[in-house]
């Protein structure tokens, strides 16, 4: 899993959960704790994060914010290149499209 998949899955935990801690993220995601911490610092420049300190502080989503949470991941979105390879022409621009919204890690299929 590389960093933007990482922090996009760390936004799924937190729009599901509301409120996490890093020892809970990191064990998710299999790193260590300081790579959440520095994905936590990075993601609070654009997602609205707060913080906690103290016993039974961690990390929360701002209420009233939620996150798309129709977003595929890299094998869900390679599923859908696979299934486009054995589609007709209209399937595969719905799916492309499906591909354009909702893949971050989204890049043209080669014609083959």
């Amino acid at each position: 899993m590389n960093v933007i998949e990482r922090r996009l899955e760390i936004l799924r935990i937190m729009n599901a959960k509301r409120k996490s801690n890093v020892a809970e993220l990191a064990e998710a995601l299999n790193v260590s704790t300081r790579t959440v911490q520095r994905d936590i610092q990075a993601l609070i420049t654009v997602v609205p994060l707060v913080c906690i300190s103290g016993n039974g502080g961690g990390i929360q989503l701002l209420d009233g914010y939620h996150l798309h949470s129709n977003i595929f991941t890299k094998e869900e979105a390679d599923v859908i290149k696979s299934v486009m390879q054995h589609s007709n022409e209209y399937e595969k621009k719905i799916l492309t499209e499906m591909l354009k919204a909702y893949a971050s890690c989204y890049c043209p299929v080669e014609n083959t």
